[in-house]
């Protein structure tokens, strides 16, 4: 087996092999209606890429997706989306971007990359709204060269969040003091302009105000200004027919918050210029780039895929995750949208099935669930009816969102019982309920799109085998097993988002490297029938929520 690199990449990434189907001989989605596949099809699609940022999930994980979709994914070289959670070099991804864009057959550019250089800069920037409307024009200008040559442009951004705690990270350093009492502002001023708040809520609303410097409650608003000025010219330049396609994410966001004000202001801004059916939002974020992949690769293929979703519990479609502000039904449906499918009725129908795995209760997080699982009723009927399917020849991809961060380990140990792991069109169990169904549904849509019988089916077949074990690895073993075990007996209440030493880094680092290959060994290699070892494990931001690693052929 060829080695899965899910670390540093060098130079310009063009993934070049052609995603098959293990599952019915001459399956193919439904075409788009009155369309025919693209005549590039023939040949590798080249798309270019704009990363959120230089973490694994937004960066090394497309790349693997695009190597299973048989496309050339031209991406900026690693060194350029930044080292840690720093900024990118924009003025070299601006160049870099005006340089590669005539190659390429579709665009897909993260709007927070280009123009703070990256997504935890977008939250602590201190660009004018005239700088910000500056580098807006100037991607104007660039679009219109790329309009002129028929390419489709595909582009996402981000509402900027309202902060989750005073421990939240990546924001200013005056959110060490005054962070928690931002986010009661951000809730209670939503409910306000709504008029939904209390008479004792406006009173509190005042009071928390009042205890936030002028200051600083006007940096912070400011930038939120200028960030909301940002995403109005992206909706502006689909308007003018610059983007097909725009999508802002919401990213670990509320019911009630700043954030969703912003939207609001934002979902006019769409409805005055005419292009609701051009843009969507939902929550979101780190997914992104995948889901606008899968959208551009469907596109450009002339494909519109039918997708069937299954939910492991009665009430799942109707629960609102942990940081989201929409339920998990609305949700899903959303981000299917966004990747160019269509949401049918019947297995039957489709040509890809979602499994959804939800709670019997509310969403928690994946580190509380016990350390021996016991599953229950609705495990062995979700997996029952997944092994049934595949059983039958039709793809099946897993969006487990029942735990936040975290697969749901009782699902695992069912789903390995029934031998179907290594037979899924896709999986998902990691961060936010957004970033799972993005995941795995942009998986799954890459996988089904490939044609069968094409040159470089064996090589596809094997480069979904190898991204496929390495997210099993990831939300299955890290997130869900060793992370917690380590934050237990190491940081407590400090959590994964800790920011580490060097020196402490490289102590969990090699722990995690040990402990994750007991993990392939026991449950992976058995089940897939492959000798794989984890290496070179490094947190690239120097904390337990984000990881690289390597897996290797023993």
């Amino acid at each position: 087996m060829k080695r899965l690199i899910l670390g540093v990449v060098i130079g310009i990434l063009m993934v070049t092999s052609l995603v098959g189907s293990n599952y019915s001989p001459g399956f193919s989605p439904e075409p788009r209606r009155g369309g025919e596949i693209a005549a590039a099809k023939n040949r590798p699609l080249n798309i270019l890429y704009i990363p959120l940022d230089n973490r694994p999930l937004n960066y090394d994980n497309v790349i693997s997706l695009a190597e299973i979709a048989g496309v050339q994914l031209l991406a900026p070289p690693p060194e350029m989306p930044g080292e840690g959670s720093g900024p990118a070099q924009t003025d070299e991804i601006w160049n870099w971007f005006k340089d590669n864009a005539g190659r390429a057959d579709a665009c897909v550019i993260s709007l927070d990359m280009l123009l703070y250089g990256g997504l935890a800069p977008s939250r602590s920037h201190d660009r004018s709204k005239q700088d910000i409307l500056e580098d807006m024009q100037q991607l104007r200008d660039l679009l219109k060269g790329i309009k002129d040559k028929g390419t489709p442009v595909y582009v996402f951004a981000t509402v900027m969040r309202s902060a989750a705690s005073s421990a939240s990270a990546s924001q200013p350093g005056y959110f060490a003091r005054h962070g928690d009492s931002i986010l009661r502002l951000s809730q209670l001023s939503d409910l306000a302009e709504q008029k939904l708040a209390s008479p004792g809520q406006l009173v509190e609303m005042q009071r928390v105000k009042d205890s936030i410097p002028p200051e600083i409650l006007e940096n912070y608003l400011s930038r939120r200004d200028t960030n909301l000025t940002a995403l109005k010219e992206a909706v502006r330049l689909t308007a003018e027919g610059l983007v097909n396609y725009l999508v802002v994410g919401r990213d670990d966001c509320t019911p009630y918050s700043f954030s969703r004000m912003d939207m609001r202001k934002l979902d006019n801004a769409i409805k005055q210029h005419g292009v609701a059916n051009q843009t969507d939002s939902y929550p979101g974020a780190d997914e992104l780039g995948a889901v606008l992949l899968a959208r551009a690769v469907n596109d450009l293929r002339r494909y519109e895929p039918r997708v069937y979703t299954v939910w492991a519990t009665p009430g799942g479609p109707g629960i609102t995750a942990l940081y989201e502000d929409i339920t998990l039904g609305e949700n899903v449906s959303l981000h299917i949208k966004s990747a160019g499918g269509r949401v049918v009725d019947s297995p039957g129908k489709a040509d890809l099935i979602l499994a959804v795995n939800t709670p019997a209760g509310k969403v928690v997080e994946a580190a509380t669930q016990p350390v021996e699982p016991h599953p229950a009723g609705h495990h062995h009927n979700l997996a029952d009816q997944i092994a049934r399917w595949i059983g039958e020849g039709k793809p099946v991809a897993v969006i487990d969102v029942a735990y936040a961060n975290g697969s749901d380990r009782a699902l695992m140990g069912v789903l390995a019982d029934r031998a179907v792991l290594p037979r899924l069109a896709g999986y998902a169990g990691c961060n936010t309920a957004g970033n799972s169904i993005g995941m795995a549904l942009a998986h799954g849509l890459l996988y089904i799109t490939g044609e069968n019988g094409s040159t470089g089916k064996e090589e596809k077949t094997e480069a979904h085998r190898e991204y496929l074990v390495a997210r099993l690895v990831e939300d299955w073993g890290f997130q869900a097993i060793v992370r917690p075990g380590l934050i237990a007996r190491h940081y407590g209440a400090r959590g994964a988002g800790t920011v580490l030493d060097n020196e402490t880094a490289t102590v969990l680092q090699n722990k995690i490297n040990s402990e994750l290959n007991s993990f392939l060994q026991e449950e992976i290699n058995p089940q897939f029938g492959q000798k794989n070892k984890v290496t070179n494990v490094t947190l690239p931001w120097n904390r337990l929520f984000d990881l690289r690693f390597e897996l290797r052929a023993m």
